[in-house]
């Protein structure tokens, strides 16, 4: 998996093999309005090899009770373009975690063995994955220091597809 900036076209493909059936994305979006969706792509994407996403988020009515959460994903090919978004209302948001929920809508579409470009804008994300990355298995082995880590579990989550 790569994550860059859009500015950055000299990323290079990083092949990935997990062996995660479509059950573990049912259990991670259960009782989610986006997950018939997620599985339309996942059923949609299962025999292609090579993809590439362009991710976004936003984040609205910050500070007011209707606070409210959107993430996108655009896939790009030769083919057949898909789009996938949703907005969401939740208590608390923040826009790393927005852009994380769009990281990981769009990895959880992907079959085994895929070759995948990760487009976005979150330099914050982007130099946490690579950190979390360059420190290999042993980041999820040691739970002290997790514990002041946000989103500690939708990363392992990310770091368990990929």
């Amino acid at each position: 998996m790569l994550l860059t900036h859009e500015d950055d076209l000299l990323g290079s493909f990083i092949p990935c093999s997990p062996l995660i059936s479509s059950h573990l994305t049912q259990r991670v979006f259960a009782n989610q309005s986006c997950l018939p969706q997620l599985i339309d792509f996942i059923k949609l994407f299962y025999y292609r090899f090579s993809f590439t996403f362009y991710t976004d988020s936003l984040v609205i009515n910050i500070g007011s009770p209707t606070i409210k959460t959107e993430y996108a994903w655009y896939k790009t090919t030769t083919v057949v373009s898909s789009t996938f978004q949703v907005t969401v209302a939740v208590d608390w948001i923040s826009s790393t975690k927005a852009e994380l929920m769009a990281v990981l809508t769009a990895v959880v579409t992907l079959p085994p063995d895929y070759n995948v470009h990760i487009y976005m804008d979150s330099k914050a994300l982007i130099d946490k994955f690579h950190s979390i990355q360059s420190s290999s298995s042993s980041y999820f082995d040691h739970t002290r220091p997790n514990l002041k880590d946000t989103y500690i579990s939708l990363w392992f989550i990310l770091f368990t597809y990929i």
